[in-house]
C-alpha cells in the first residue's frame, strides 16, 4: 500500500516517512513534476501528499481529471495557515489541510487510520458477494463505476426486482433501492432476510421519509443512505454495517463458545447432563407432536471403583475417555450421546424403536467387552434400554430407564434390560440375583420378603443350569406359596399407609398368584417346562413385580 509525498523539504520528507511506515504504508518521494507523473502512472496510491509550494493546484487538478488513484485522497502541506487557500484546495477536493509549521502528526496519523480502514473495508467487500437492485440504470452505473474504480468485481446489477426475487444465490451484501415497479424494496428487504437472515442489507432512497425508513429498518434492513449517493458517507456506512455484523459474528461465536463450555464435559468433550435435559425435552415435545418413536440407553461402567482403586484414577479417566470415544465412532451422527455422571453415560436414539434400541445396546456392549484398554484388563458395561412412552410422564420413563441399567447390575453384569423387563433365560448365561439397595423399599418387613424370595429365586436359577435333572416341583410349590404370602402382607402394609392403588395392586397380586399356581400344575401334567415356569414366577411374579408395580409406593415408605 503505497504513500506518495511530492516536495522539497528533505528534512520533513524524513518525518512523514516515519510516521507513514509506522502506520504500514509504503512511503514513496518525489520532487520533480516528471518524477511524480512517472510513479503515478506506475503504482497505485492510497494517499498523495504535496507540498504546497510544489505545483500543487495542477498536480491535484490532475489527479482528479485522470482518476489516477482509487482512493483520491489528497493532503496539502502548506508553510502558512491561510484561511482562503485552505478554502480553494478543499474546492479542489482534497482531504486535508496541514500547517507545516505546527505539523500535528497526531492529526496526520489519523487519517492514515481512516484510510487504513477504508483500504480493508475494500478488502472485505472483495471477499464478499454482492448484490445491488435499483431500477434506475444511472443509480446502477454511478455504483458500478464506484466498484470497479475499487477493483471489486464480485457484484451482480438488477434492474428488474423480479429478476433478484428469483435470483437463487446468497449474497452477503444487497444494496436495495426503495422504490421500485412491481416489487418495492420493503417486499426485497423481507425476501432477502427469510432466505439469509445474515444478509447486511442498505436500503437507497431519495425520499428522505424518517417514518418510511424507520420501518424499513424494523423489518430487517441493516442501514439506509440517501441518493445522490455520497462516496465518502457511503465507505463510512458500509464500514459501520461490516463492523456491526462482524460484532454480532463475534458475540455469537462467544456465546456458542459460552454455550459448549457450559454444556461439555470437560473429561470426555460429550456433552453433559444439563445439554442432555434440555435435548430430551424438546424430543418428547417434539414426539408429543409426531407420536415419532424414540428410544434411551443408559449404560454404567461395571466395577468401575474398582478399576480406580486397582489402576489409579488417571487410568479411570483413560478409561472414560476410551469408552466415550467408542461410542461416539459407533454411534449414528444424529444420535445424541453424553457424559450422565461419574461411569455413566447416556444416549438418545431418534426414530428408533425398543427392538432396534436393543440391538444398539448389543452391538455397544460386545465393542466394549471386546475393547482392549492398554494395561488393563478386560472391561464390561452394563445396559437400561427402554423405548419412550406417551403414555405416561417422562419422570416415569427416566425412572423405568433407571431402574432397567440397576437390574441390568443386579443379574451379574454386562447385561442389557429392556422396558424394566428382566429376561433372565434370554442372556447368554443364566445369572443370579444380587440383593442390593435397589430393591429396598425403606419397610422392614418387605425388604426382608424381597431379600428372601431372591435367594429363592437364585437357587431355582441354579437348579435350571441342569435342567434334565431338575424334576422335582416342590421348590416351586413352595415359592408361589411364599411369594403369596408376601403380597399379603405387602397389602396389609399399603393399605395401612392409604396407597391410593390399592385396590388395584391387590388385583395384580391375585392374578400373578393364580397364573403361577397354573404354570406349577402344567409342569405337573407334563404341559409346561420346568424352565418356562421358573422363568414366569421370577421375571413376571417377583423382580418384574416389584419394578413395575411396587417401585409406585415405595416412595410412600420412605418418608
Amino acid at each position: 500500500m503505497y504513500v506518495l509525498h511530492i516536495g522539497r523539504d528533505r528534512l520533513f520528507s524524513k518525518k512523514l516517512q516515519n510516521l507513514v511506515v509506522k502506520s504500514g504504508f509504503i512511503y514513496k518521494y518525489t520532487v520533480s513534476l516528471e518524477d511524480t507523473c512517472h510513479e503515478i502512472n506506475k503504482n497505485n496510491f492510497y494517499l498523495i501528499i504535496i507540498d504546497r509550494d510544489v505545483h500543487t493546484p495542477y498536480i491535484v487538478k490532475m489527479i482528479r481529471k485522470n482518476n489516477f488513484t482509487a482512493y483520491n485522497q489528497i493532503i496539502v502541506v502548506s508553510p502558512d495557515d491561510d484561511f482562503n487557500i485552505k478554502k480553494y484546495y478543499f474546492k479542489l477536493g482534497i482531504m486535508a489541510y496541514f500547517y507545516k509549521k505546527n505539523f500535528d502528526s497526531n492529526r496526520f496519523c489519523n487519517y492514515l487510520k481512516t484510510l487504513n480502514d477504508e483500504i480493508k473495508i475494500i478488502t472485505t467487500l472483495k471477499s464478499m458477494k454482492i448484490a445491488v437492485v435499483d431500477d434506475n440504470p444511472f443509480a446502477l452505473d454511478v455504483i458500478k463505476d464506484f466498484f470497479l474504480l475499487h477493483n471489486i468485481k464480485n457484484v451482480d446489477y438488477y434492474q428488474n426486482s423480479l429478476d433478484f426475487l428469483q435470483e437463487k444465490q446468497r449474497f452477503d451484501l444487497c444494496f436495495i433501492d426503495l422504490v421500485m415497479p412491481v416489487y418495492d424494496g420493503e417486499t426485497l428487504v423481507r425476501h432477502t432476510r427469510e432466505t439469509n437472515k445474515d444478509t447486511i442489507i442498505i436500503i437507497i432512497t431519495g425520499y428522505n421519509n424518517e417514518k418510511n425508513i424507520t420501518h424499513r429498518l424494523n423489518i430487517g434492513a441493516d442501514d439506509f443512505m440517501l441518493k445522490p449517493l455520497d462516496f465518502t458517507i457511503f465507505m463510512s456506512r458500509i464500514n459501520s454495517c461490516i463492523s456491526r455484523h462482524k460484532l454480532n459474528n463475534d458475540l455469537q461465536k462467544d456465546s456458542e463458545k459460552l454455550f459448549e463450555l457450559a454444556t461439555r464435559d470437560a473429561l470426555t468433550n460429550l456433552y453433559n447432563r444439563t445439554y442432555f435435559l434440555d435435548a430430551y425435552k424438546r424430543k418428547v415435545a417434539e414426539t408429543l407432536r409426531t407420536k415419532e418413536k424414540f428410544s434411551l440407553i443408559l449404560l454404567d461402567i461395571d466395577h468401575f471403583k474398582n478399576i480406580n482403586d486397582e489402576y489409579g484414577h488417571l487410568k479411570g479417566d483413560y478409561v472414560l475417555r476410551e469408552t466415550a470415544a467408542l461410542l461416539e465412532r459407533n454411534l449414528r451422527q444424529s444420535d445424541i450421546l453424553c457424559r450422565w455422571g461419574g461411569e455413566e453415560f447416556i444416549i438418545l436414539l431418534g426414530h428408533t424403536d425398543i427392538s432396534k434400541a436393543a440391538i444398539v445396546a448389543e452391538n455397544m456392549r460386545k465393542i466394549i467387552e471386546n475393547n482392549a484398554l492398554t494395561g488393563l484388563r478386560s472391561i464390561t458395561a452394563s445396559f437400561g434400554v427402554i423405548e419412550y412412552s406417551i403414555n405416561i410422564s417422562s419422570k416415569k420413563n427416566f425412572t423405568f430407564l433407571d431402574n432397567s441399567l440397576y437390574l441390568a447390575k443386579s443379574i451379574g453384569r454386562n447385561k442389557i434390560i429392556c422396558n424394566g423387563d428382566l429376561r433372565l433365560f434370554n442372556q447368554e448365561k443364566i445369572s443370579e440375583i444380587e440383593w442390593n439397595p435397589f430393591f429396598k423399599s425403606g419397610n422392614p418387613i418387605i425388604d426382608n420378603d424381597n431379600s428372601m424370595l431372591i435367594n429363592m429365586s437364585n437357587d431355582l436359577i441354579k437348579k435350571c443350569h441342569f435342567p434334565d435333572q431338575f424334576k422335582d416341583t416342590a421348590l416351586l410349590k413352595k415359592i408361589i406359596f411364599t411369594v403369596d404370602a408376601h403380597f399379603k402382607r405387602e397389602e396389609n402394609i399399603i393399605k395401612t399407609i392409604g396407597y391410593e392403588k390399592y385396590e388395584e395392586h391387590k388385583s395384580t397380586h391375585r392374578s400373578l398368584v393364580l397364573n403361577a399356581i397354573k404354570m406349577h400344575d402344567a409342569v405337573d401334567n407334563g404341559s409346561e417346562t420346568m424352565v418356562n415356569a421358573i422363568k414366569y414366577v421370577i421375571e413376571e411374579a417377583i423382580i418384574g413385580h416389584v419394578i413395575k408395580s411396587d417401585f409406585d409406593f415405595f416412595p410412600l415408605l420412605r418418608q
